[in-house]
């Protein structure tokens, strides 16, 4: 057997154990960072690709919503299509508010048609096609009377002349049944896509057709518009294949997507194929999408362009209608900070390795008894243990060497981290917890808020106004919930749910809960009082209670929140806002759990529905620290009034009454009446004082 001496054994074990566990970092942080890189990409192009079709979704709603208001119009009678010149007017009034509709058609069922159409100058024209027993007049009132010789007055044969119920729209429309979007379809504009709706009065009888036109090249224009990372496009393809509007570049040329062919006096368009598309990076994209397989959601997909260049693509289908939008990015904006942290990395390891080799080799000639422990060390390095390990107690230089080598590779792998952005070298080195269903039985106060007269509000106010609005009410009530260390469960239509004493314990919770229901109504009161128009008059319901708080869903999908009797209890307070005519009701159990720092008036003992015990209902004034002397009379002359009425002293409590109700004071009111009633038609003798509430 060959023998070697103990400095080669020692240094060729040594610089093994080195590079075995440089190799097993390295494969590991390799193939991680491969599939974080993934990760990353993915969701990079998938914020890309959802922004560009939340941007589309947004400027196609406003078709929707404009048709869905003239086919009220129309159905109440406030729009006449009788009346030719205000019905034209308004179909012109409206498409000049919204430059981004090219037109505006009103079909009726007996051949006639009513349109408004944005020229390619941005001047107004007007169209009325009436179809009588003998013909089909088509006459147009054109805002620049240039346009008098490219559309003309016709007069036509009933055989030949327009007809708007053979037209792709108005034929979706009745197939539909309902507003929906026609696929994109040719006209004498060119290629459209179109938001169609019948509307049928209340027997049932077609009335009209009504349609919003959105023209493929003003699609190509909006998406020439956003900005997609810098070099980035967006485009929109149909569900044939077909790329229906991109950016065009200079020139605006719509033959890169559009083919015209003469059809008689007029031009019949088309999209092109998409092995025509001049784009290769587009098309190139929308080729590789038919060869891959399809995800739910939206698609992700990398390719090479003709060039070589890698490129990735997202795609994303639009429910609701015929087509996808898609985003197409070189991968080096993407990637390209993210490779190059990873070459700077990967040098940095190989130098610390190599370092440590030479060190390894230097002092191995004096190492012998300490081998064991050197080997160890090493080998917890190979496991990925990169913790500080207890120094190698030794009196040997070159052992001391070794050990000090060994360390500096250690920190060499963890400065890996220090490099590549820190949500991958998190995924790599370090296990995280993974959410799992869960949950706990524990006693929390809820929060339940309803702003008053909200459907009303949302009828008489513009749906962008309404939205920014309620965004400023929302974060205004969050903040104060958040700022007392509450949990904001959920929005409910315009109902904020919330609750405290979860996750993180709170020895005062209803209190807590107590002072933000102030609190958020004080910061309401300066909205409404900024708004000047609007005013989001808020009811507030709180409870305490015990209730099953945690991870509540499916593996996929699951929230925090917290369900049980407890809950649905607070929100049956804020509905009885309405009855009492106040904005904060508290339970008898969150008024007991908050104590002498907030000041009430009892208001009722109530039995509320689904619920067969009774309890006692608060109105919650104001924090005792904080009352002014006129809400502390006002509310020990009411505890009095509620106290006598609790002893079947109606009269005396009505005397106590009669002011403050006299001065519009809701809960006052309530009781004055029912004292009222009960001194006409005694309760039984069986009576406690409970009132029955049998509505929600």
């Amino acid at each position: 057997m060959r023998r070697y001496s103990l400095k080669v054994a020692i240094s060729t074990l040594v610089s093994g154990l080195i590079l075995l566990s440089a190799a097993s970092v390295a494969t590991a942080l390799y193939f991680g960072t491969r599939e974080a890189l993934y990760l990353t990409t993915r969701q990079a192009m998938g914020r890309m690709t959802r922004s560009v079709s939340d941007k589309l979704e947004s400027r196609l709603a406003g078709a929707e919503r404009l048709n869905l208001l003239l086919a009220s119009l129309i159905r109440s009678g406030n729009l006449d299509p009788a009346r030719e010149e205000a019905f034209t007017d308004f179909l012109a009034d409206a498409l000049a508010a919204n430059p981004s509709l090219t037109v505006i058609d009103v079909g009726l069922p007996s051949g006639n048609k009513y349109q408004a159409r944005t020229m390619d100058d941005g001047t107004l024209s007007r169209r009325l096609v009436h179809r009588s027993a003998r013909d089909v007049l088509s006459t147009w009132h054109h805002a620049n009377h240039a346009y008098a010789k490219e559309f003309p007055d016709t007069r036509a044969d009933l055989e030949t002349g327009y007809d708007p119920r053979e037209r792709p729209w108005y034929k979706a429309a009745l197939a539909a049944g309902r507003n929906t979007w026609t696929e994109v379809y040719g006209s004498r504009a060119g290629l459209n896509y179109s938001n169609v709706n019948p509307v049928y009065d209340a027997k049932g009888r077609l009335l009209c057709v009504t349609a919003i036109d959105l023209n493929v090249a003003g699609l190509s224009t909006f998406l020439e518009g956003l900005r997609v990372g810098r070099t980035g496009r967006a485009f929109i393809v149909d569900d044939a294949g077909h790329v229906v509007a991109m950016p065009l570049g200079p020139g605006h040329d719509l033959g890169r997507i559009i083919k015209s062919v003469p059809r008689g006096d007029r031009m019949e368009y088309s999209l092109r194929e998409i092995g025509d598309l001049a784009d290769a990076g587009i098309r190139e994209a929308v080729l590789a999408r038919r060869a891959a397989p399809q995800m739910k959601g939206w698609d992700f997909l990398a390719f090479r362009d003709p060039s070589g260049r890698r490129m990735l693509a997202s795609f994303r289908p639009e429910p609701g209608h015929h087509f996808t939008v898609g985003v197409v990015v070189p991968e080096e904006e993407i990637l390209g900070t993210i490779k190059h942290s990873l070459r700077i990395t990967a040098g940095i390891t190989l130098a610390f390795v190599a370092l440590s080799l030479v060190l390894a080799y230097a002092i191995s000639r004096a190492i012998a008894r300490p081998l064991g422990d050197l080997v160890g060390a090493v080998d917890r390095i190979r496991l990925l243990d990169l913790g500080d390990p207890p120094r190698i107690p030794t009196s040997i230089l070159e052992v001391v060497q070794i050990d000090r080598a060994i360390a500096n590779m250690r920190n060499g792998l963890r400065s890996f981290k220090k490099y590549v952005p820190s949500d991958v070298v998190l995924d790599l080195i370090r296990l995280g917890r993974e959410a799992v269903i869960e949950g706990e039985k524990r006693e929390l106060t809820f929060f339940f808020s309803d702003i008053q007269d909200f459907t009303s509000i949302s009828e008489r106010v513009e749906p962008e106004e309404l939205v920014a609005k309620l965004g400023a009410y929302f974060e205004a009530v969050s903040r104060v919930l958040i700022e007392h260390g509450g949990t904001v469960d959920k929005f409910i239509g315009d109902s904020v749910m919330g609750f405290w004493n979860a996750p993180k314990p709170l020895p005062d919770h209803a209190l807590r809960a107590c002072t933000s229901a102030l609190r958020a109504q004080a910061r309401i009161a300066e909205l409404n009082a900024a708004w000047k128009g609007v005013a989001f008059h808020t009811r507030i319901g709180l409870h305490t209670g015990e209730a099953i708080v945690g991870n509540i869903g499916y593996d996929a999908r699951m929230n925090y929140t917290a369900i049980g009797d407890n809950v649905n209890l607070a929100s049956r307070l804020e509905g009885l806002n309405k009855v009492y005519g106040t904005r904060i009701l508290i339970s008898g159990a969150t008024a007991a759990a908050a104590g002498d720092a907030i000041l009430t008036r009892p208001l009722d003992r109530v039995s509320v529905k689904g619920k067969r015990n009774s309890g006692l209902i608060l109105e919650l004034v104001a924090l005792r620290a904080e009352a002014t002397p006129d809400q502390i009379a006002g509310a020990e002359r009411f505890a009095e009034a509620f106290d006598r009425y609790q002893a079947r002293d109606l009269t005396g409590a009505l005397a106590l009454l009669e002011e403050p109700a006299r001065a519009g004071d809701g809960p006052a009111q309530v009781l004055a009446e029912r004292c009222r009633h009960y001194l006409g038609a005694p309760p039984g003798d069986d009576w406690n004082g409970v009132f029955e509430h049998h509505a929600k």
